[in-house]
């Protein structure tokens, strides 16, 4: 096995190399956990064959951390891929060389505390990792690293989901994450912050009025994680979306970060999204629970190209679980 090609036993358990035992145990309920009958976020992003795989997978890592001897045996072998994969690992690059976006003054904050930072709501966090090992692992398989965010309407809760994801893969997984306001009626991700933030945005970007260091901001006190607002409203979404520099937009982008989260218009109402699901890589749509009517989440799965739906995400269910929201 290839220990650099795949999450090695660490990450699966979420846990650090020098965990105690009881905690790597107290690890291993909860991933399995996360992957039960219960957990509506695995039940609406898995397959019953993939949550298989996932429990095995789970179960092997425990199996061998648990063990003095074999843990041992293990990280031996881990240290001795990270050192031959550092010999020949590439310089990492942003944009270009003389870039300056990771010490830019210009930062943003939130006015409140998102869902899943500190202990807000631990039950809605843990679905939000669940949703990031699904995004990660078509990422490991497929090599995909743009998704989009959606809703069949408007009103669903797709925002302040591409907002807590982002925040969950920058700041827990520890991955380069920018998430990209592609909502140019009605954006409003610069509403959750404590100020302004940059005078330009993607729209200024795609007219040619502006580069993408004079557009992205980043969270006040990470490394990690990155904004790219709309920055205005504009009538001619679909042009603009839709044309080569947008294309250029992002793949620029996908050269300095792991993982871009497109906070996308409503399918339905509008044309953008059968734009935008030819940039991104993979789709997730947010369902409101005993809100949006059947027939509309089913027109809105049928627009999808084939291959880009990754799965729904089913938003305010009530379920047994404690304060459950994703």
């Amino acid at each position: 096995m290839n220990l650099r090609t795949v999450k090695n036993y660490y990450e699966i358990l979420e846990v650090t190399p020098d965990a105690a035992q009881d905690e790597i145990a107290e690890a291993y309920r909860k991933a399995l956990q996360a992957y039960n009958d219960e957990s509506l976020a695995a039940y609406s992003l898995y397959s019953i064959g993939e949550k298989k795989a996932m429990i095995e997978k789970i179960s092997e890592a425990y199996d061998t951390l648990k063990d003095e001897d074999k843990k041992r045996e293990y990280d031996a072998r881990l240290a001795d891929a990270d050192k031959k994969d550092g010999m020949d690992a590439p310089e990492f690059v942003l944009f270009d060389e003389a870039s300056e976006l990771d010490g830019m003054d210009n930062t943003v904050s939130f006015k409140k505390p998102l869902v899943v930072m500190g202990d807000t709501d631990p039950v809605a966090a843990e679905q939000y990792r669940v949703l990031y090992t699904r995004l990660s692992q078509l990422k490991q398989k497929d090599s995909l690293s743009a998704f989009a965010v959606t809703s069949a309407v408007k009103g669903e809760g797709k925002t302040v989901l591409s907002l807590n994801l982002a925040y969950i893969i920058a700041e827990e997984f520890k991955k380069r994450c920018i998430l990209v306001e592609c909502d140019f009626k009605k954006p409003s991700v610069a509403s959750y912050f404590d100020r302004r933030g940059p005078e330009h945005g993607l729209v200024d970007i795609l007219k040619g009025e502006a580069d993408l260091d004079d557009a992205v901001t980043r969270l006040d006190g990470s490394d990690n994680l990155f904004f790219l607002r709309a920055g205005k409203n504009v009538k001619n979404s679909s042009e603009l979306l839709g044309s080569a520099r947008m294309e250029e937009v992002t793949d620029e982008l996908e050269k300095g970060f792991e993982f871009l989260i497109l906070d996308c218009p409503p399918i339905l109402p509008l044309a953008d999204m059968n734009i935008i699901s030819r940039l991104a890589d993979g789709l997730v749509m947010v369902v409101r629970a005993e809100s949006t009517p059947r027939n509309m989440v089913r027109s809105a799965m049928d627009s999808i190209k084939e291959g880009r739906f990754i799965g729904v995400v089913l938003n305010a269910a009530h379920t047994s679980l404690k304060k459950y929201y994703y």
